[in-house]
């Protein structure tokens, strides 16, 4: 927000200012085509309304969607795009969301399985931190390696400081499978 100082012209005599008080415009949402399906705004030729700022920065270098004109008119309409195809989208659409649901629940089945995890660390003399902190790449890993179990690390998170085990101990750690949230126990040990 800025002010702007003007004179007043009322009185020739004294010169009185005003303080104008300016706010920034707020742009109105624009119509576009989507080229492509978009979580959260449509699927893949229908008409959506957005912010002109997810236009320009996202969906338009994307190429997900494209600008209509200001006199955009749907009953005129030249392009007719063919509701067969649409309904396969929508089906194709169905079917990676009921995969990706059949996955999250095989992958909580066999988290399921695993109760804790073991890292063993080198400890500093006389406390209980560790010269190594157990990251969640290094949970990965051993989920990968001990259990066959392939999970993003982006779905993992350690509630201490950083993201990183760094003392002895057990800690909870949570994952997140879609809908689902699991908790499994990291125990970091002392190297003998």
């Amino acid at each position: 927000m800025s002010f702007i100082l003007r004179p007043s012209t009322t009185r020739a005599a004294l010169c009185v200012t005003q303080v104008i008080k300016r706010s920034a415009h707020k742009k109105a949402n624009i119509q576009v085509r989507l080229s492509q399906p978009v979580d959260g705004l449509g699927l893949r030729g229908q008409v959506v309304s957005v912010r002109p700022g997810l236009m320009r920065n996202f969906l338009f270098p994307a190429k997900k969607a494209t600008y209509i004109s200001k006199d955009y008119n749907p009953e005129q309409e030249e392009e007719v795009i063919d509701s067969a195809q649409l309904e396969q989208e929508r089906e194709e659409a169905l079917k990676k969301k009921e995969m990706a649901t059949k996955k999250d629940e095989e992958l909580l089945h066999n988290l399921k399985g695993v109760y804790e995890i073991k890292f063993s660390r080198a400890v500093i003399p006389g406390s209980e931190n560790t010269f190594g902190s157990v990251t969640v790449e290094d949970i990965v890993h051993k989920l990968k390696a001990e259990y066959d179990i392939t999970v993003d690390k982006s779905n993992i998170h350690v509630k201490t400081e950083g993201g990183r085990i760094k003392a002895l101990g057990s800690h909870l750690v949570t994952l997140h499978v879609g809908q689902q949230i699991t908790e499994i126990t990291v125990k970091v040990e002392p190297t003998a």
